[in-house]
C-alpha cells in the first residue's frame, strides 16, 4: 500500500488547521498597527487628481453639499457652452467687439485657475 494517501488523508488536514491557528493566533497578538489616525474630511496630498481635474476637485471638496458642487461644475460647462453659440450666432462678429463674453470667458478662466491652485493647500486655506 502506497504511503502518500494516508500522508493526504491523516496528516494534511491536521497541519493544514495547525498553519490557519499559527496565523490567526499571531495576528489576533501581534496587529499591525496604524501608524496615524485617519481623518475622513482630509484628503493626503497624495493623493491629488491630475491637474486638469484640479478645479473641480477644490469645488467638491470646499462646497459643503456635493449636490451643489456638482449642480455648479455643471452650470459651469453650460455657460462655456453657450458662450460658443452665443458668439457665433453672427458670421460678420469680430471677436475685439465682444467685451462682455471676453470678460466672462476670462472671469472663468481666471477662477478655474484660482480653484486649481486652490486644491494643492489645506481645506481652511483653499479659499480666501
Amino acid at each position: 500500500e502506497p504511503a502518500w494517501s494516508n500522508d493526504i488523508a491523516y496528516i494534511f488536514p491536521v497541519l493544514i488547521y495547525g498553519l490557519g491557528v499559527l496565523i490567526l493566533g499571531l495576528s489576533v497578538a501581534c496587529p499591525l498597527e496604524i501608524v496615524s489616525p485617519s481623518n475622513a474630511f482630509s484628503t493626503p496630498l497624495e493623493i491629488l487628481p491630475e491637474w486638469y481635474f484640479l478645479p473641480c476637485f477644490n469645488l467638491l471638496r470646499v462646497v459643503t453639499s456635493k449636490g451643489m458642487g456638482v449642480a455648479g461644475m455643471v452650470i459651469l460647462v453650460l455657460i462655456v457652452i453657450s458662450l460658443c453659440i452665443i458668439e457665433n450666432a453672427s458670421v460678420y462678429s469680430n471677436p475685439f467687439r465682444r467685451p462682455i463674453m471676453m470678460c466672462v470667458a476670462l472671469t472663468y478662466s481666471v477662477f478655474a485657475i484660482w480653484l486649481g491652485v486652490g486644491s494643492l493647500v489645506r481645506i481652511d486655506e483653499a479659499l480666501p
